[in-house]
């Protein structure tokens, strides 16, 4: 089992301050502030179950981030350019299960969050990797999204967070269960960062209540809004986020 509050940095969370990005593991709270255009990552390493099945349990917050960027979890990490995601939209609408492989995403399964938060509200994010590594969901405010068939991954690879640019966040808790942290990484830094080309959270076109289409995400986020989906009560279920 491995339970991580963030009071000080005994376990090796990358560290790091310039002008485009600030990582620091201070009274808590662990703060990415990444400034640059681009994505960055931070991660440990960790052994976890031989059956294949584990859970990652964190509290998070996003503080400030353009509109349409991710950030969450990121797990199976072999190196920067391989890993697996769960990101929500900083709006708190959307979510989504990605790989990044070779440098190149691969969206595997997107679509909204079936509740309604308050922006820049504490997120308990659960996730759970089953049956060999062959399923996953993500528990969040009462909800399970499910990603399944998801790519092969190291069960043992790295275990961490994903900040896209132009964002804060902080990370309050993360516990696994199932998961300890290597020894042989513990005191070493074992945390990284570094950078890829910056991305929209959604795609280039968007479906309105009406059923038309429009590549103006503004449009759509007006509509949306304003009517669209968040009147349907049998899709999105009203609810707030508070901070116990």
């Amino acid at each position: 089992m491995f339970s991580e509050n963030f009071q000080n940095n005994n376990n090796g969370w990358l560290e790091k301050s310039n002008p485009d990005v600030y990582m620091r593991v201070a009274n808590g709270t662990y703060t990415i502030s990444n400034e640059s255009s681009s994505w960055c990552a931070s991660w440990n390493y960790f052994n976890c179950s031989k059956q294949n099945n584990f859970r990652i349990v964190t509290r998070l917050k996003c503080c400030y981030t353009s509109l349409t960027s991710g950030f969450g979890i990121i797990w199976g990490v072999r190196d920067i350019d391989n890993f697996v995601s769960f990101q929500i939209s900083s709006d708190l609408r959307s979510y989504q299960f990605s790989e990044c492989k070779n440098g190149k995403w691969n969206y595997r399964n997107r679509s909204r969050l079936r509740f309604r938060a308050l922006p820049y509200a504490p997120l308990v994010i659960e996730l759970s990797v089953r049956e060999n590594g062959r399923f996953v969901s993500a528990d969040i405010k009462d909800y399970r999204y499910h990603f399944m068939d998801p790519p092969p991954f190291d069960l043992n690879g790295g275990i961490g967070f994903i900040c896209p640019g132009h964002t804060r966040i902080e990370v309050y808790s993360l516990f696994l269960p199932d998961c300890e942290p290597k020894l042989n990484h513990s005191n070493k830094k074992a945390g990284h960062v570094s950078y890829f080309e910056d991305e929209k959270f959604f795609p280039k076109e968007y479906i309105k209540s009406d059923g038309k289409v429009t590549t103006d995400y503004f449009e759509w986020r007006q509509d949306y809004d304003e009517g669209g989906y968040l009147q349907d009560e049998d899709y999105f279920i009203y609810g707030f986020d508070h901070d116990d």
